[in-house]
């Protein structure tokens, strides 16, 4: 059975092969990525993420809990239907558009944020190093009284301070 990169979901090894399981863990990531996806990046960081068939959002925690979004690539700009300079240095919950960020209390604050599946997954990785794979996440975008339900698979790994974040949209927006 073959292993694929948790990023790219390219093949990178046989899982029977001795040598191919000790340089890679359960959740395998291909020498290409492991290249840029370590900061400083061997290579140019945006180039690569704008590779990656998918929107991939590079998040700091900043002050244990306030999640803020340091890059993007296109298909993040293009999930989301706006510009990198409206993406970057804010706030994720107010990037995604989460309908609970537009509460009083604001991204980061409000009592659902404690159970928000990519709070959740960004902080573990960012404390632990370990990744998170695939985590299912219903998102609850635009106006509070009225938002619109996204179903996501999330994936999460730790690169220097700061945490990359995929997403793989499961099903179109639900109205």
């Amino acid at each position: 059975m073959n292993q694929t990169c948790i990023w790219c979901s390219q093949k990178t090894g046989k899982e029977n092969d001795s040598l191919e399981r000790e340089r890679t863990s359960a959740h395998a990531v291909c020498g290409c990525c492991a290249e840029h996806f370590t900061l400083p990046p061997a290579g140019p960081l945006q180039q690569h993420l704008d590779r990656v068939n998918v929107p991939v959002l590079v998040i700091e925690l900043h002050a244990g809990k306030y999640l803020i979004t340091r890059a993007v690539n296109r298909k993040a700009c293009d999930w989301l239907g706006k510009e990198p300079r409206e993406l970057i240095q804010h706030l994720s919950g107010n990037v995604i558009e989460c309908a609970y960020a537009r509460l009083t209390e604001g991204c980061g604050n409000t009592l659902f944020c404690a159970a928000c599946a990519i709070k959740q997954s960004v902080v573990g990785t960012a404390e632990t190093g370990t990744p998170r794979v695939k985590v299912a996440f219903r998102l609850w975008q635009g106006d509070p009284d009225k938002p619109s339900l996204s179903e996501l698979s999330i994936t999460t790994m730790k690169a220097g301070r700061m945490v990359l974040l995929k997403a793989d949209p499961c099903v179109e927006r639900i109205k």
